[in-house]
């Protein structure tokens, strides 16, 4: 249970192992657990330095270099996907339970790519630019898709409708601007004039 009394998914497997282990095989069970986390975090962050270093950065960037300076990309790009992780955990907090932030970004990644594999593998004639900016076209459409939805009970822009919050000012700013542009027209063709009765500025 949470602290305001609700009960709290993401502790779900730990209230099971405490409430049906005995003491030492709950002990195993938590080394266990934090093993497969740590297993888990290693493969995803090798993954990451990987696609970045050789499919990304020494096919498009800067090809033909020597090993050592792909290293030290790789290990730039470790310390950059674990602070992206660090940061995606205290996003994490904003949600109600971790299944719903996996399900935001199943959408904008896991949708986009299902439906380029499946064009790839059964359209003759998709191509691999046309994959690539399908891909980019399905990661927009959920982008958007995200902006202008808001979940019922949201508190926080990261659930939804930071796009109908950023056009919450326009009016404002809008007007404002139009104020600003008719003030500024309005003092150049009134102020003080040179002697062939042009502004004199």
């Amino acid at each position: 249970m949470a602290s305001d009394g609700t009960p709290d998914y993401n502790l779900s497997i730990p209230a099971l192992m405490v409430h049906y282990l005995p003491p030492g095989v709950l002990g195993l069970a938590v080394t266990a657990l934090l093993a497969s986390f740590m297993s888990g975090m290693a493969g995803n962050v090798t993954a990451f330095n990987t696609v970045w270093t050789y499919d990304i950065y020494q096919s498009y960037f800067r090809p033909g270099q020597n090993d050592a300076h792909y290293l030290k990309v790789g290990r730039a790009a470790t310390l950059g996907g674990v602070l992206l992780s660090v940061v995606a955990a205290y996003a994490a907090t904003r949600f109600n339970n971790i299944m719903d932030l996996l399900q935001l970004v199943f959408a904008f990644v896991n949708a986009p790519l299902f439906a380029t594999f499946l064009l790839g593998m059964f359209w003759q004639r998709a191509t691999g630019h046309g994959a690539f900016y399908g891909l980019l076209a399905g990661t927009f459409a959920a982008a958007v898709h995200h902006g202008i939805s808001v979940p019922m009970g949201a508190t926080t822009l990261f659930k939804g409708g930071w796009m109908l919050a950023a056009l919450v000012p326009c009016p404002q700013l809008g007007t404002l601007a139009l104020f600003t542009f008719t003030a500024a027209r309005w003092h150049r063709t009134s102020g003080p004039r040179s002697m062939h009765g042009q502004p004199a500025f």
